[in-house]
C-alpha cells in the first residue's frame, strides 16, 4: 500500500516542495503584461472541454488523471508541500509546463483538506490590481479555503475585444469594452469554466474577488458588494465591513447594497458575480438577485495593499466573517438523559453491509459532562447480536463483539481515555489485513488500546442499531452525542475526523450508516442520502423516551472559554517588550492576536496574530497547557506601552483575555506584592507584583495550617518590571481546593510579603 501511494505521487503528477506563496508569487511574476500585446489568446472549445475535465478530476480527487488530461493543453498538475508551515500541507496546482509558450489563461490551487471548504478566492487582475494575487494567496494560506485562481496575463494583454456587456477605461484611459484577457468580465475564459465547476460541485460555495483601485478625493478606503444592489442573506459583506473595523476602525467604506447613491465599482458587471448570483446569462444580463456568495472587494492601495501587514486586515476580516468548518458546529446535537432516551435504527440493507467477516470502523463523538453522570457501563450505540461500543467507571472507552449464543468478548482502553467536559471523539476499528485480525480503540485520533484477536468478528447478519442504550431497555448513556457513522472498511487515525475542525463526514460506497443530528425536531434523523431513519425512542413510551435536540452551543456555558490564562507578564530587556503567556486549557481555540497602544486613551491596534505568525498558533498541548513568548522589537526608551492579549476560537469569535502595562524607560521604585483581585474570589484571581531590580523570586499559595496548596511562580530570576499570575483555585495536583481563606506568600530574597485571598467554590 506504501509503495502503491508513493508511486501515485511520483508518476500520477509532478511534485514539488517549498514556499507555495513564492511559488505563486513567481507565477505572478512571470505573466506577460503591456495592452495589446496578445500573449493572452482565447481558449476554444475543445481546450475548454479539457479544462472542465482537469477541475473535475482535482475536485473528485484523481489527480493521476487530472495531470494527464493536463497534458494535452500544456498544463500540469503539481502535488506540492509546502514546507512553511507545521505539519507541512499538500495543495495540488494546475499550471503551466515549462515547455508551454501560450496558453497562458491562469493557475489554479485546490486544498484537499479545506479549513474553510465552502471559500473561493479569485485574482482576477494580479498585476493591474497590485499586489492582490499575492493577498488573495495570503487568504487562501491562511485561512485554509478550498481554491484559489489567478489570471495568466494582464488583464488588457490582448487586442481582442469581449462581447461580454460592460466597459472600462483601465486599458487606454478612454471608455471601452473589456479585452479578452481580462477574465472577470468573460464567460469564455477559464476562470468562468472553474467557478462554474465549482459551484456544481461545492454547496453554499463563496466567491471572494479581492481587486484595487486608485483612490481619489472623496473616495473611501474599500468599496465592498455582493454585484448587486439587493441585500442577501446571510449578508456576508456587512459582516466583512464589520471585521475590518475590529482590525482598523479608521477605515472607510461604501457598500453597494447600503449606500445606494454610490454607483462606482460594485462589480455589476462582473461575470462570476453574475454567475453566482444565479443569472443563467452572465456575459450580457446583470443579476437582479442576490444569493450572497460573491465578495467583491474593492482597495485603496496604502494601508490595504501596499505590503503584507496590510494585506492581513482583508485575511482577519475573511477569517472572521467566515467560520471554520466544525465536524460538531451543524446546528444541533442530542442530549441523552441516562433513564431512557434512546434511537432505533432498524436493520436494513446499508446495516447489513456490517456482515461480521469485513473489516470496519465504528465511530462517534461523545460529551459526558460529569464521570459521576457513568454508571457500571453505558452504551454509546450498539447492534443487536453484534457489537457494543460504551462508557465504563473510571472513564474508560470499552468494546464487546457478539459471538453467538450468550457469547460476548471485549476489550477496554486504561482508565481516563475519555476526557470529561468536552469533546470526545471514538472509533473502534477491525482490520483484517494483518494476521491475525487487529482491532484498535482510538480516542481523538489517539490510539489508547490494541488488541489482536484470531478470528473475532461479529455474528453475521446482525440486527437494529440501538443509539444510547442496550437493545434491553438498559444500560442508558447519559451526555450528548453527534456526527455517528459506520463503515464496511478499516479507517485509521488520518482518515479518522477526531478533530473538531474537520469537514463532516459524507456518504460514501463503505458507509453502513451515519448521522449527522442536524434535523433539530422532530422523532427521527436520517442516516444517508438514500433516506435510512432513525427512530426516537417508540411511540409507546411517547415522549419521555425521546433524547432531546439542543442546539450545539447549547453547552457553551457548560465549557471553558476558549483559552484559560495561567500568566500573562511582560518586560524590557535589551531594545524589546517580551511578552510570556501560559495557559490552563486551550478546548476549541485556534490561535492568539497580541494587540499594543501606547496610551491610555489610544486606539488598541494589532501588531501579529496567529494568522501570520505560527509561534501564535495555538498548541493543543495534550498536557493541557501551554507556554508562549513573543517579542515586540518596535518599541522605545522611555515610553510605556499596553499589551492586549486575544484568542480566536473556532467560530471565528474573538476574546480578550488580558491586558498588561510595559514601561521601557522606569521601573518601579518599590519592591512590592499588591492586592489579589477580585478578592473573594470563585473562578480566578490576579495577583499583582512590582520588582524594583532584578531579583529571584517565588509566589506560593498556603492554606491557613501553613500547608502549600499552589507554587505559581518557580524561584527564578526576573528583572525590574511590574508583574501578575493567576490562581485559578486548583491545587499542585490540578484538583479544586476547598472554599477559604488561603496566604499569598511573596519572597523576594530576603524580603517575604504575605496578602490573605479568599476562594468561594
Amino acid at each position: 500500500m506504501v509503495l502503491t501511494l508513493l508511486c501515485h505521487a511520483l508518476y500520477g503528477q509532478n511534485t514539488d516542495s517549498g514556499s507555495l506563496l513564492t511559488h505563486v508569487t513567481t507565477i505572478i511574476d512571470a505573466m506577460p503584461s503591456g495592452t495589446g500585446d496578445d500573449d493572452y489568446v482565447a481558449p476554444n472549445a475543445s481546450a475548454i472541454a479539457s479544462w472542465r475535465t482537469v477541475i473535475q478530476d482535482i475536485l473528485s480527487g484523481d489527480y493521476s488523471s487530472a495531470h494527464t488530461a493536463a497534458a494535452g493543453i500544456t498544463y500540469q498538475v503539481t502535488e506540492f508541500s509546502d514546507t512553511t508551515t507545521t505539519p507541512n500541507i499538500t495543495y495540488y496546482i494546475l499550471e503551466r509546463t515549462s515547455a508551454a509558450t501560450t496558453n497562458h489563461w491562469g493557475t489554479f490551487v485546490y486544498n484537499p483538506s479545506p479549513l474553510r471548504q465552502t471559500l473561493f478566492v479569485q485574482c482576477p487582475h494580479p498585476l493591474n490590481d497590485t499586489n492582490t494575487g499575492e493577498q488573495g494567496l495570503h487568504i487562501f494560506r491562511y485561512c485554509g479555503a478550498r481554491a484559489y485562481y489567478t489570471s495568466g496575463t494582464e488583464r488588457c494583454n490582448s487586442s481582442v475585444y469581449s462581447t461580454c456587456s460592460g466597459t472600462t477605461t483601465t486599458c487606454t484611459g478612454s471608455s471601452e469594452s473589456f479585452r479578452d484577457s481580462d477574465q472577470a468580465h468573460i464567460t469564455l475564459g477559464m476562470l468562468h469554466v472553474t467557478t462554474e465547476e465549482l459551484e456544481s460541485e461545492i454547496t453554499g460555495l463563496v466567491v471572494i474577488q479581492p481587486h484595487g483601485f486608485a483612490k481619489g478625493e472623496g473616495d473611501p478606503d474599500l468599496i465592498l458588494s455582493n454585484g448587486t444592489d439587493q441585500t442577501p442573506d446571510p449578508d456576508y459583506i456587512v459582516s466583512l465591513k464589520n471585521n475590518f473595523t475590529v482590525r482598523d476602525s479608521n477605515l472607510t467604506f461604501k457598500v453597494g447594497h447600503v449606500d445606494l447613491s454610490w454607483t462606482r465599482l460594485l462589480g455589476t458587471t462582473n461575470t462570476q458575480g453574475r454567475y453566482i448570483n444565479g443569472e443563467a446569462s452572465p456575459c450580457n444580463t446583470a443579476a437582479t438577485a442576490t444569493t450572497g456568495g460573491f465578495l467583491h472587494v474593492e482597495q485603496a492601495y496604502t494601508d490595504l495593499r501596499n505590503n503584507a501587514t496590510s494585506w492581513n486586515k482583508l485575511v482577519n476580516a475573511v477569517s472572521l466573517t467566515f467560520s471554520l468548518d466544525n465536524v460538531l458546529t451543524n446546528d444541533q446535537i442530542l442530549e441523552f438523559d441516562g433513564t431512557d432516551d434512546y434511537l432505533l435504527y432498524t436493520n436494513d440493507a446499508a446495516l447489513q453491509k456490517l456482515d461480521g467477516t469485513s473489516d470496519y470502523t465504528l465511530e462517534a463523538w461523545v460529551y459526558v459532562a460529569d464521570e459521576g453522570d457513568i454508571d457500571e457501563f453505558d452504551i454509546i450505540f450498539m447492534r443487536d447480536n453484534g457489537f457494543h461500543v460504551r462508557l465504563k467507571l473510571n472513564l474508560v472507552l470499552s468494546f464487546g463483539i457478539f459471538r453467538g449464543g450468550s457469547t460476548w468478548s471485549y476489550y477496554s482502553s486504561s482508565d481516563n481515555a475519555i476526557t470529561v467536559g468536552q469533546w470526545n471523539h471514538v472509533a473502534v476499528v477491525r482490520d483484517t489485513e494483518p494476521d491475525p485480525t487487529t482491532f484498535k480503540l482510538f480516542v481523538n485520533g489517539s490510539d489508547v488500546s490494541s488488541a489482536t484477536w484470531t478470528g473475532y468478528a461479529m455474528q453475521s447478519g446482525g440486527g437494529d442499531l440501538y443509539i444510547g442504550r442496550r437493545e434491553t431497555a438498559i444500560r442508558y448513556l447519559k451526555g450528548y452525542v453527534d456526527e455517528i457513522r459506520l463503515k464496511d472498511n478499516a479507517e485509521y487515525s488520518g482518515n479518522l475526523h477526531s478533530n473538531t475542525e474537520s469537514v463532516p463526514y459524507s456518504w460514501d460506497g463503505n458507509t453502513a450508516a451515519i448521522f449527522h443530528f442536524d434535523e433539530g425536531s422532530g422523532n427521527h434523523v436520517t442516516s444517508n442520502e438514500a433516506g435510512h431513519n432513525a427512530v426516537l425512542g417508540a411511540a409507546a413510551e411517547g415522549d419521555a423516551a425521546e433524547p432531546t435536540w439542543r442546539a450545539y452551543d447549547y453547552l457553551a456555558e457548560g465549557l471553558p472559554l476558549p483559552v484559560k490564562l495561567s500568566s500573562f507578564t511582560g518586560s524590557y530587556e535589551g531594545g524589546a517588550v517580551t511578552l510570556n503567556w501560559t495557559t490552563e486549557n486551550e478546548i476549541g481555540a485556534i490561535g492568539f492576536i497580541v494587540e499594543r497602544r501606547s496610551g491610555e486613551t489610544d486606539r488598541w491596534q494589532p501588531i501579529d496574530s496567529y494568522l501570520t505568525n505560527p509561534q501564535l498558533v495555538c498548541l493543543h498541548n495534550p498536557l493541557g497547557h501551554g507556554e508562549y513568548i513573543f517579542a515586540d522589537q518596535d518599541v522605545e526608551f522611555g515610553n510605556t506601552y499596553f499589551y492586549q492579549l486575544s484568542d480566536v476560537d473556532l467560530h471565528g469569535r474573538v476574546t480578550h483575555l488580558d491586558a498588561i502595562e510595559i514601561s521601557t524607560g522606569s521601573f518601579p521604585e518599590t519592591t512590592e506584592l499588591l492586592p489579589a483581585y477580585p478578592n473573594p474570589f470563585n473562578s480566578q484571581t490576579r495577583i499583582r507584583y512590582k520588582l524594583s531590580e532584578e531579583s529571584l523570586v517565588s509566589v506560593v499559595i498556603y492554606n491557613l495550617l501553613g500547608q502549600r496548596v499552589r507554587q505559581l511562580v518557580l524561584p527564578s530570576k526576573q528583572p525590574a518590571g511590574r508583574y501578575h499570575v493567576f490562581w485559578s483555585g486548583n491545587d499542585d495536583a490540578g484538583q479544586s481546593a476547598s472554599s477559604g481563606v488561603y496566604i499569598i506568600h511573596f519572597a523576594v530574597d530576603p524580603f517575604v510579603q504575605t496578602r490573605k485571598v479568599t476562594f468561594i467554590r
